[in-house]
């Protein structure tokens, strides 16, 4: 993405701020990618998965 954006970004796979972007609201998905020179102003929500060794629950039982 490049250019200049006010509002959120929703996508189901990657986002890539491409240098001289400029997002203004929150960015979700799989992965992002911010190169030197994009700007952002929101916030970064990304879902993943820990392994379970980093993940804090193995190891407990129940």
């Amino acid at each position: 993405m490049g250019g200049e954006l006010e509002g959120d970004v929703r996508a189901q796979g990657a986002v890539h701020l491409e240098s001289g972007a400029r997002v203004r609201g929150d960015i979700q998905g799989e992965s992002v990618a911010i190169d030197d020179g994009a700007e952002l102003d929101g916030r970064l929500l990304v879902e993943f998965e820990l392994p379970p060794e980093l993940d804090g629950t193995s190891g407990r039982r129940r």
